[in-house]
């Protein structure tokens, strides 16, 4: 629900005394002369919004904010910090970071295809550091099959997600993963009309 004509510290202190609060978006015209203050919970920066000048989003309490990344299709990164575009686009094939930190470190290696002869795509990840145990997950394209069955995942070296559909949980549980067909809406926004399409 909103309230309205609270001054911006007013909304921060509405939100801070609700349980359940965990921040704010604030606008101070969007409704003429009365400020709009809407309490909210569990930040998805994927799902913000363009706003317009006097508008505030704040994360109050000590959690972080759900982020979304993606790379998608013909080679399109969408970061954290770029949740609306204009996506980054690598310069053609080949091993790019997209993660490099003490905690993690993703790569995303990228190549032509059948269906892509001219774009680079994303044909594997890699991810490794001590935010997954330091263990170090691998998914390749490695072919000669189209889709699914040309993809290898591995952890710590060893094959995982050899049939389909199937899951697979690591002994220490860092790692749950699914092999399975997908639904569109629990991804990015900009991944989900690549999910389906022609093959290649």
């Amino acid at each position: 629900s909103v309230v309205r004509g609270l001054s911006l510290d007013g909304c921060r202190a509405r939100c801070v005394e609700t349980g359940g609060c965990d921040g704010i978006f604030f606008s101070a015209w969007s409704h003429g002369p009365n400020s709009s203050c809407y309490g909210k919970k569990d930040f998805h920066m994927g799902h913000c919004q363009p706003v317009q000048p006097g508008d505030v989003s704040e994360v109050l309490r000590s959690e972080m904010p759900w982020g979304d990344c993606a790379v998608v299709g013909a080679l399109l990164v969408f970061s954290w910090d770029r949740v609306l575009g204009p996506a980054i686009t690598p310069p053609g094939p080949g091993d790019y970071w997209l993660i490099r930190s003490a905690s993690l470190n993703a790569m995303a290696r990228t190549g032509y295809t059948q269906r892509y002869p001219n774009l680079a795509s994303a044909t594997g990840v890699a991810i490794s550091g001590p935010v997954v145990g330091g263990h170090r997950l691998i998914v390749e394209y490695v072919g000669p099959a189209q889709g699914y069955a040309g993809f290898r995942a591995t952890w710590d070296s060893v094959p995982i997600l050899t049939t389909f559909p199937s899951t697979y949980t690591s002994p220490d549980a860092a790692l749950e993963a699914r092999l399975d067909n997908m639904d569109p809406s629990q991804y990015h926004r900009e991944a989900r009309h690549t999910i389906g399409g022609s093959s290649g």
